[in-house]
């Protein structure tokens, strides 16, 4: 489920609650709201169900109901509130497998700007990955889903969010399956389904292979598998393997640095920086293929994190004036 917060002048919890009735909305499937829930009838919104989950003083964080269109609320949910809409799966994913680019492209020696990448499972998360890494400087990126390479002219499945990504990926119009994706690329990011990425198509991919497969529990190649097929930097959101892509090395700075700075918004530029900051934790006498990214539970993270998302809250007019 998604998060936000929610700010009143007022330093009363009963009126914070009352402000956020005009934003919930029953959902459809007959959910029962919990307590700290309100209705309003369903003709008054479209596709929102937000409810209170903790309060304090003039802030309350708020959060969207899973079994609401996740990519949907998220998005308008961010268009309709003056208050910083954050939904972890989404947004979260997408910081720390930026963060992970950037030290594994350190590890092999290629530039942001000419790598080519391919994500297979362009849902919400992996549709909040393509526009995190474009907005981190990618610019070659093409996603695969069930029925393979997006492009405009496909047809099936091509609608809704799909449609949208025909528009920022696949600028070399390539046609076919994942195999035909991955000829050449440089870095395979696996938000899909477990067993989704072979060896022989690892062996086919450019010299020093990035692979953050990340399906679980299962992920889309094992790890000794990928690493015997060539793989230089590798990636996973188990623990057990190194290079866990945990999102809880990105919310709890992003934000705390939001809370503090006053943001009204979670912008591009807080969470590039973010995905920096989280990079930087890494020192370059400690980065290699086995670690390119902070573990879970390493301190200082959510500090650091919170410090450059405020400074990038204030530098892109973000704050609260």
């Amino acid at each position: 489920a998604g998060t936000g917060v929610f700010h009143s002048e007022k330093n009363d919890g009963e009126e914070i609650l009352r402000l956020l009735q005009i934003w919930i909305l029953p959902d459809r499937s007959g959910y029962t709201p919990q307590y700290g829930e309100a209705r309003i009838p369903w003709e008054a919104r479209e596709n929102r169900l937000l409810h209170i989950v903790s309060g304090h003083k003039n802030t309350a964080y708020v959060k969207i109901h899973q079994d609401m269109d996740i990519y949907v609320s998220a998005l308008s949910s961010r268009k309709e509130l003056d208050i910083p809409v954050f939904h972890d799966d989404q947004h979260g994913t997408a910081v720390v497998v930026t963060a992970a680019l950037l030290n594994a492209l350190k590890v092999v020696g290629k530039k942001i700007e000419e790598i080519h990448v391919v994500l297979n499972g362009p849902g919400s998360a992996g549709t909040a990955i393509i526009k995190m890494l474009l907005a981190a400087g990618v610019k070659h990126i093409i996603a695969c889903d069930e029925n393979g390479i997006l492009y405009k002219d496909r047809g099936v499945g091509i609608k809704d969010h799909k449609e949208m990504l025909c528009g920022i990926t696949n600028l070399e119009d390539k046609r076919g399956d994942l195999a035909d994706a991955l000829v050449g690329a440089d870095v395979f990011i696996g938000v899909s389904v477990g067993g989704a990425l072979k060896p022989e198509m690892i062996k086919t991919m450019a010299k020093d292979p990035i692979v953050f497969a990340m399906a679980n529990p299962t992920p889309e190649i094992m790890y000794d598998e990928a690493m015997a097929a060539g793989v230089k930097v590798m990636g996973t959101g188990r623990s057990d393997f190194p290079n866990q892509i945990n999102n809880v090395l990105a919310f709890p700075g992003i934000f705390r640095g939001a809370l503090d700075c006053g943001a009204r918004d979670i912008n591009y530029d807080m969470k590039v920086a973010a995905a920096h900051a989280i990079a930087e934790l890494v020192t370059d006498d400690k980065l290699c293929a086995e670690y390119i990214i902070p573990g879970a539970l390493e301190p200082g993270v959510a500090a650091h994190v919170a410090e450059r998302v405020a400074e990038a809250a204030v530098r892109s007019g973000a704050i609260r004036k």
